[in-house]
Order: structure tokens, then C-alpha cells, then sequence
């Protein structure tokens, strides 16, 4: 299964300081707590508004569970760092 988010920021924020938040968090989950198989990110190379400004790829592969990294406390401190820079909405789609 594969959880994509794409998140939108009310200004435009630090994308550096973004990819860092993102990179530090999913790393964890990954190597360290062994709640996803992989992830990737891609930043939105266009200044338009109406535009997400970050898309994030999460593979949860067939062994893990879409709840158990939801829940994770990891996932929910990135979730408040997120919204402490600025996030203003998010779109979610799971695939198989």
C-alpha cells in the first residue's frame, strides 16, 4: 500500500527547514521504529497558489499497517511541526 499526502502552507515557508522536518522524521520510522517500508517527498517547483507545495509518498509495502504509523508518535510530532509552520490543509489518497 502506498499513503500519498500532498500538504499546502499558508505562506511560503522555509523549504529547506520543511524538507529537514520531513527527511529527520521518516528516516525514524523507517530505519529506526520499522513503521514503513520506504518514503519519498517531491517540493512544488512552481510559485502558483493554487498549488500544493509538498508531496509526500509513503510505502507501507504488504508487512506494515496504515494505523500503526498514523498512531505513531513520531508521525504525530511531525504532524504538529508541520502545523506549527504553517500547514493549511493536506489531501490524502491510499493506493494499492
Amino acid at each position: 500500500m502506498k499513503h500519498i499526502v500532498l500538504f499546502k502552507f499558508k505562506r511560503n515557508e522555509n523549504k529547506k527547514n520543511l524538507s529537514k522536518i520531513l527527511t529527520g522524521t521518516y528516516e525514524k520510522l523507517k530505519n529506526e521504529f520499522n513503521v514503513i517500508k520506504n518514503y519519498e517527498f517531491k517540493l512544488n517547483c512552481l510559485e502558483n497558489t493554487d498549488n500544493m507545495d509538498i508531496i509526500l509518498f509513503v510505502d507501507l509495502g504488504d508487512d506494515y499497517i496504515l494505523e500503526d504509523y498514523i498512531k505513531h508518535p513520531a508521525h504525530q510530532e511531525f504532524l504538529k511541526e508541520f502545523k506549527a509552520e504553517g500547514l493549511v490543509d493536506k489531501a490524502v489518497i491510499d493506493i494499492q
